[in-house]
C-alpha cells in the first residue's frame, strides 16, 4: 500500500495538524513507517527534525488520499501520485506550513509503494512551485523522494 512521509528538515517540536479529514502522524524520531525495508531510511537517519505521515481516517497508508486504484487489476504499480481534489490544498497548505517551520526551509517528500520496484529515485533540490507543477503535470513518482524548498 502507499506510503507518503514528509521530513521537515531540522525542526523542533512537530505542528499540530489534528484539524484535517485526515490522519496527520508527527514524530521526532525520524523512523519510516514502511515495513520491512523502508526505501528511505537511510536518507532520514543522515536528518534531523520532525517527521510526518500522511495517513488515511481509517487505515495506516495513505491509500484514501490518492486518485489511483491501488488494487485496481493491471494496474501499474509505479504510477504518479496525485492527490484527490478534495485533498489537494490541504496538503499543498500543509506543505507550505512545513517549509515556513523549518529552520533550513526545506521538507523531503517521500513516497513508498510496498509492491512497486526495488529501486528508489531520488530528485535534488526543487522549489515549493516546481513541484506542484510536477504533480499537476502528473510527474510526481511513487517510490521517490523529492527535496522541497522555500525559495
Amino acid at each position: 500500500m502507499p506510503s507518503l512521509e514528509i521530513i521537515c528538515i531540522q525542526q523542533l517540536e512537530p505542528t499540530d495538524f489534528s484539524h484535517l479529514p485526515f490522519r496527520v502522524e508527527a514524530e521526532t524520531v525520524l523512523t519510516s513507517h514502511r515495513s520491512p525495508q523502508p526505501l528511505f531510511q537511510g536518507d532520514f537517519d543522515k536528518l534531523q527534525g520532525c517527521i510526518y505521515h500522511l495517513l488515511d481516517e481509517k487505515s495506516v497508508t495513505a491509500y484514501n488520499l490518492l486518485k489511483r486504484d491501488w488494487y485496481r487489476e493491471g494496474d501499474d504499480s509505479d504510477d504518479n501520485v496525485e492527490f484527490k481534489d478534495e485533498y489537494l490544498p490541504l496538503v499543498k497548505s500543509l506543505l507550505k506550513q512545513l517549509l515556513a517551520a523549518s529552520p533550513v526551509g526545506q521538507i523531503l517528500f517521500t513516497t513508498d509503494y510496498q509492491f512497486g520496484s526495488d529501486g528508489a529515485e531520488r530528485y535534488g533540490s526543487i522549489s515549493f512551485s516546481e513541484f506542484w507543477q510536477m504533480h499537476n503535470a502528473g510527474k510526481v513518482k511513487m517510490n521517490a523522494s523529492y527535496l522541497i524548498s522555500a525559495s
